[in-house]
């Protein structure tokens, strides 16, 4: 995927965030997509911390603020870069 998402993680990602129940064979269906690249592209969604599931059901999913998930993702390198002495 490397540091962008592909259409097929974009639509799952919003059908997602429009359902948040998963279903993996309505979804692929209404996607026209097949199965296997629903299931690569929440993965890759989960990976990235766009996607969540609920803690109690699998089935469900939250779709992250995708600015939430990119402040989650580079918060190590800003507490990195502040603990960094300036150099002059």
């Amino acid at each position: 995927m490397g540091d962008r998402l592909g259409a097929e993680e974009v639509a799952v990602y919003r059908w997602l965030a429009l359902r948040r129940q998963f279903d993996l064979s309505r979804m692929a269906a209404e996607l026209a997509l097949d199965e296997a690249t629903v299931t690569r592209a929440v993965d890759a969604l989960l990976q990235v911390g766009l996607l969540q599931r609920h803690t109690e059901d699998d089935q469900v999913m939250r779709a992250v603020d995708p600015h939430l998930a990119a402040a989650v993702a580079t918060a190590p390198l800003g507490r990195r870069a502040a603990s960094r002495p300036v150099s002059r």
